[in-house]
């Protein structure tokens, strides 16, 4: 359930199937996969039941979403799994960075 709410769950998880050799990195996602959906239509249907959702503003994004989500299927194809890494570390530190700054805006500001 935590991993539905945002709190990496998940990579705990896979850390765990992996470092215990319940799976081997295929196998791991697949489980986090199968753990992760149900906990999400629960924490969705929970989050639109206290009206944080907002459907209305949802429903555009979601052609856009199938579209990225077939297009990195595609690159995911093409690449070579060193270049993936760095592009993986290279966006989670931008992610990273941003929440960093953006949550200290929001204390000071």
């Amino acid at each position: 359930m935590v991993a539905g709410l945002g709190f990496g769950g998940g990579w705990i998880l896979y850390a765990y199937v992996i470092g215990f050799g319940i799976a081997d990195g295929s196998g791991a996602r697949g489980l986090v996969l199968l753990l992760f959906i149900p906990s999400a239509v629960i924490s969705l249907i929970g989050h639109t039941k206290n009206g944080l959702v907002d459907w209305k503003e949802i429903w555009p994004g979601i052609p856009l979403g199938i579209a990225a989500l077939v297009l990195g299927f595609w690159l995911y194809s093409k690449a070579d799994e060193g270049v993936l890494r760095i592009v993986l570390i290279a966006l989670l530190s931008v992610v990273g960075l941003s929440e960093t700054v953006g949550g200290f805006r929001m204390k000071n500001g």
